[in-house]
């Protein structure tokens, strides 16, 4: 995927998603650092766990901190935000300084701040799984 491609990709996500990705830059950033790392794989794996965080954030907010299913939530939640981060960590070490100290300012402070860029993150990549799902399925549905 070249760089003059990553603004239409862009443009393809924000309307698939009705206008709502949350940090279209961020996401543009990860995948215009991807191509000369050649890290496909690893922008699947942050898309794929960006919509198992994004779910299960979903599945929490239906719930009260009451629940008895909550504090599981809670504690799965914590895990999966860790592992998110542990995958930004291993895309961005391939890739530029700049790229690195992006991550490490937005993603892997301990402050309420640096969270909500990694959900921002984790959503908009969900939106780019959610594209390829949507993709696949129709590509199905048209062969059969």
């Amino acid at each position: 995927m070249s760089a003059s491609t990553i603004p239409d990709i862009l443009d393809l996500l924000s309307h698939f998603s009705g206008g709502r990705l949350r940090d279209a830059a961020a996401l543009g950033r990860f995948l215009e650092e991807a191509e000369p790392s050649e890290k496909a794989a690893e922008i699947g794996e942050l898309a794929f766990h960006g919509r198992y965080l994004t779910r299960l954030l979903d599945t929490m907010k239906k719930q009260t901190a009451q629940s008895e299913h909550f504090p599981g939530l809670e504690a799965e939640f914590t895990r999966a935000v860790n592992h998110y981060q542990e995958l930004i960590r291993v895309f961005a070490a391939g890739c530029s300084d700049g790229f690195f100290q992006f991550c490490e300012q937005h993603y892997f402070a301990v402050s309420e701040a640096a969270l909500q860029h990694l959900l921002a993150l984790a959503y908009d990549f969900a939106w780019l799984k959610e594209w390829e799902v949507t993709m696949a399925t129709d590509g199905e549905e048209t062969a059969a």
